[in-house]
């Protein structure tokens, strides 16, 4: 299900503005396959077992990568897609509370993010 359902799940999400209900659904169907593996019920919630599996809700999945691309984008050569990644960092509301919500700062090495964004995901589950 990871190799082939969540890649197209997630496919060019960390790109476009969603809205929370919208990535609440979007987590809903993720969360639904882990159900059916463990054989949860519906009203049972799956994240402590996301979590102690070592993987990432789709919320955090979606900023982590949102927040990589980012990061990816500035080493870009072409000079309009450099500028148009300044002026998001610095204009966008969303970016800034992705930032601030798992205490990241886009400058910090990919590994480092990938691990800040684990830690946030474990203080929402412990």
């Amino acid at each position: 299900m990871e190799s082939c359902c969540l890649p197209i799940l997630l496919y060019g999400l960390e790109c476009m503005n969603i809205k929370a209900h919208q990535m609440k659904e979007i987590n809903s169907w993720w969360n639904s396959v882990y159900r059916r593996i463990f054989g949860f019920n519906q009203w049972e919630s799956v994240k402590e077992v996301i979590f102690y599996l070592g993987r990432l809700d789709v919320h955090h999945l979606v900023n982590m990568r949102r927040l990589l691309f980012l990061k990816r984008s500035e080493g870009c050569s072409n000079k309009v897609i450099q500028e148009c990644i300044v002026r998001y960092k610095s204009q966008s509301c969303e970016f800034i509370e992705v930032q601030k919500q798992f205490n990241i700062d886009i400058n910090w090495s990919a590994p480092k993010i990938k691990a800040l964004t684990y830690v946030a995901f474990k203080n929402i589950v412990c």
